[in-house]
């Protein structure tokens, strides 16, 4: 009996060895086995902005735990950092989270777990600024541009002197999403910018522009959006102050036409003329939308606001004029017919005495001056005795001649006038009756008796 009890002891002895065997392996195994994924002794770096957080991934996937080291200098692990939920925050198992970084904070962080280290330099910068807003600015800055204008529109991370944040423009459309646009960076006024260059707008470059920045460490971005509008197209309109499409004026007055064409963006506006409705017409003047109008034909003044014409002549300025309008949107066109009045100027000559004798014909003619419109009324008056004037006419005919039957006076006056649309002239004669020799003795003859 008592050999078998010393037999049990002894076998109790050899399995409690066994046992201590185990769970010393066991927990070497543990540490070889951690799942530590780095080297010991590794180490990199990473840039912060002060305000900004950095995570610390100890690579740990076991039940061990990490311990958080902090120091100046590599390798130094002078300050042991624990979890306060404030500045330091633990994520999961063996990921912290420094947050609101400050100068302090620049140094070397190692992981140390099973003998092992893995260490991590941070470095806080003092420029720049954490959480920064885009700036953009627009120059030159209109709520509405001309088109063809040109605009820049630049953007930098506020207060940010280096280029810690990724800067992108963006451009949407109407129903349309935003797509990268490719710019330019530089250093504007010591600030990292992007440039957009918007040259010879059109209603293309129409839309919202976004800037958005972008810290890829910490997953931030922030945006600001302009807006890019432009003047709406418009056809062109002609107006004139004159909407008659026959416009009379008398010959020798000045002739003034006020117009003026709406559109955008302003128009080509050329001039022409034709004796006929339809043509052909000739080109006269041609006003470009950048430059001053050229005349090509004829004595007007033509401006991009009015057209004037002085002296009036006919049958010299007597034409149908035609403005036409175009732009890229459309065209539009606008004519009348300036009718120069002339009216007809009587002239018998250089002879204003005439001899009476009977069955004589006197012709009011005119001068060879051109008359405007052609038809003309002819009338005959007669004054006695005395000089013609508006108390003493009398109607004899109205015709082109007067013809000479009988005279009571020795000396008659008559009137001619000639008339059109455009006004009258007149001219007076004198008849006077000379007495042949034989009828002088007969009349002193009874004179005698």
């Amino acid at each position: 009996m008592e050999f078998h009890l010393k037999k049990l002891k002894e076998y109790a002895i050899v399995v409690s060895i066994l046992m201590c065997l185990l769970v010393s392996e066991a927990a070497g195994n543990s540490c070889a086995k951690a799942g530590v994924s780095w080297k010991d002794g590794t180490y990199y770096r990473q840039i912060r902005i002060r305000g900004e957080w950095i995570k610390i991934n100890c690579g740990i996937r076991t039940s061990e735990s990490v311990t958080l080291w902090f120091g100046k200098s590599r390798g130094e692990t002078t300050k042991k950092l624990e979890v306060d939920d404030k500045n330091i925050k633990l994520v999961s198992k063996n990921v912290f989270n420094i947050t609101n970084l400050t100068t302090e904070d620049h140094g070397w962080y190692t992981c140390e777990v099973c003998g092992m280290k893995h260490a991590k330099f941070v470095e806080v910068s003092n420029q720049g600024k954490a959480y920064a807003k885009p700036i953009v600015e627009k120059n030159p800055n209109k709520a509405l541009y001309e088109i063809k204008d040109n605009v820049k529109l630049t953007c930098h991370a506020e207060g940010v002197t280096v280029a810690v944040y990724d800067i992108k423009w963006y451009k949407q459309r109407k129903n349309e999403k935003f797509k990268q646009l490719k710019t330019q960076g530089s250093y504007v006024n010591g600030m990292w910018t992007e440039t957009l260059s918007l040259n010879g707008l059109s209603e293309r470059d129409e839309g919202t522009y976004m800037c958005q920045i972008y810290r890829y460490p910490l997953q931030y971005s922030a945006n600001e959006l302009v807006d890019i509008s432009v003047k709406d197209l418009l056809k062109p309109e002609i107006h004139w102050n004159n909407d008659n499409e026959n416009i009379q004026r008398e010959k020798g007055e000045d002739f003034l036409l006020s117009y003026n064409v709406q559109s955008y963006p302003a128009s080509n506006i050329k001039w022409w003329r034709s004796k006929d409705r339809d043509g052909p017409y000739k080109l006269i003047a041609e006003c470009p939308p950048t430059k001053e109008c050229k005349k090509h034909l004829g004595e007007q003044t033509i401006t991009k606001t009015s057209f004037e014409i002085k002296d009036l002549k006919y049958p010299d300025h007597q034409f149908f004029y035609k403005c036409n309008a175009s732009n890229q949107v459309g065209k539009a066109s606008k004519r009348f017919r300036l009718e120069v009045y002339a009216k007809p100027r009587v002239s018998l000559g250089n002879t204003h005495v005439h001899i009476y004798k009977k069955g004589k014909t006197i012709n009011c003619t005119l001068s060879k001056d051109d008359r405007n419109p052609p038809n003309v009324n002819y009338t005959w008056f007669s004054c006695g005795t005395s000089k013609c004037d508006k108390q003493n006419l009398k109607l004899i005919n109205e015709s082109i001649s007067l013809t000479l039957y009988h005279q009571t006076s020795p000396l008659m006056n008559y009137r001619c006038e000639a008339k059109n649309e455009a006004g009258s002239s007149t001219q007076d004669i004198e008849v006077v009756l000379v007495q042949s020799n034989q009828n002088c003795k007969d009349q002193s003859k009874a004179e005698e008796e």
